[in-house]
This record gives structure tokens, C-alpha cells and sequence, in this order.
């Protein structure tokens, strides 16, 4: 004879049934926190989702680009014929048409050409007046009368002119003159035993020139 099955109880039954929808109703509930708390997307057909944006680093601001030099504002002339070389060669790449936009009167002849520095034309005349123009302008900025006849351009360097004058005086023998160019002080002057119609040269801290006589300077640009 085989051995007889328990019989289930209609209260055992009950119970079982009731173990078993509060293990489905605690996995149902943790199944939603999962989903609800997990990364990435989650789709529904009536909500619509946004990725949120990643969290970076804002970028640094652009740097200011610096202005580009114009560079007619620092152009320098030094010397007659433009280098120490006297070759008078710029490649200015100038282009007509052209047209005036200023003009200086010296009302005297103006026999050599004149340089340029620290924004000025500086023109010596036949009458041994210097002067400073502004070179955007035109207005004379300062001028000086350093003797009674001139003829030779300036030279300018490191602030300062350097001027040779062919008389001192009616008469006279000339002079060479130091200037700051700022201003047209008087820094220092020489007077000299001929006359002179040389446009003086600076290099390695001297002036150099020469006079009728036959005699070639150097002079310090410190004070002769």
C-alpha cells in the first residue's frame, strides 16, 4: 500500500497565497526604485524626457588681442639720406594718389632735407633756425635760433639733435650743438675754428663731422 499525501488545509492554502503576493509586491517595489533612481533614459509614452546637460568647466574668457602698432607712429628718420650710409633706399611701398595735409612756412630757403623722430620733423633753415613740427599735425612744436647761417640737415638719436651750423655769427666761424629733442633744450654746444656744412652722423655714442678746413670730428654725444 503507498503511503497516504498530507492533505492541504484550506488555511494552509491562504497562507501560502498571501507569502507569496507580499514576495511579488516587495520585488514589484523594488523594481520601481531601481528604475526610477538608475542613469540614463527612461522611456514613457506620454512624458517626454531631456537629458540633462553635462556639468563642465566654462571656458576662460578670450584674451584681449592687443591693438596693432601703427607703424608710421614710431617711423624714425635719423640721419640725411635716411641710414648712416647715406643711400637714401626706404622701401615705403607708397602708393598715389597723394594729397596735402599740412604745410610750415620758414620763409627762408631750405637747402637740406630734415629728420624725423619721437613724432617730429625737425628742419633746420638757411637762417640756423631749428625747428619741431608735429608730423600729424603740422604745428611747430618748438624752435631756436642757433646762429646766422646753416647748411646741413640735423641728426637724431637716443632723444636728442645734433646740429652743425656753418656760422655762429655774422662772420664767424660755426658751432655744433646738442639738443633734446623734446624740447629743443640747449644740452651742450662747441664752437668750432672753421665753418661746417657737414650733417653729422652718431654712432657708439659719438657725433661726427667734418668742416671746411679739412677737419673730421668725433665728438661724444655726453658733451663733446
Amino acid at each position: 500500500m503507498s503511503p497516504r499525501r498530507p492533505r492541504l488545509t484550506r488555511r494552509r492554502i491562504v497562507i501560502g497565497a498571501g507569502a507569496l503576493a507580499v514576495v511579488v509586491a516587495a520585488t514589484a517595489a523594488i523594481a520601481y526604485a531601481v528604475l526610477r533612481n538608475r542613469e540614463g533614459n527612461v522611456n514613457h509614452p506620454d512624458v517626454v524626457f531631456r537629458a540633462e546637460p553635462e556639468q563642465t568647466t566654462p571656458p576662460p574668457p578670450p584674451r584681449p588681442s592687443k591693438p596693432k602698432e601703427d607703424p608710421l607712429a614710431t617711423f624714425e628718420w635719423p640721419f640725411y639720406g635716411y641710414r648712416a650710409d647715406r643711400r637714401r633706399v626706404l622701401d615705403a611701398r607708397l602708393r598715389p594718389p597723394f594729397r596735402r595735409r599740412w604745410k610750415v612756412n620758414a620763409n627762408v630757403l631750405l637747402e637740406f632735407s630734415p629728420v624725423i623722430g619721437q613724432g617730429k620733423v625737425f628742419l633746420l633753415a638757411d637762417d640756423a633756425r631749428l625747428r619741431a613740427v608735429d608730423k600729424e599735425s603740422g604745428k611747430v612744436r618748438w624752435k631756436r635760433r642757433l646762429g646766422v647761417l646753416a647748411a646741413s640737415a640735423p641728426a637724431y638719436a637716443d632723444g636728442r639733435l645734433y646740429v652743425t651750423i656753418l656760422e655762429r655769427a655774422p662772420g664767424a666761424a660755426g658751432r655744433v650743438v646738442a639738443l633734446r629733442a623734446r624740447d629743443g633744450k640747449v644740452l651742450w654746444t662747441r664752437d668750432l675754428p672753421s665753418r661746417t656744412e657737414s650733417s653729422p652722423l652718431v654712432t657708439q655714442g659719438h657725433v661726427i663731422f667734418g668742416t671746411e678746413n679739412g677737419t673730421v670730428y668725433s665728438l661724444r654725444t655726453g658733451g663733446g
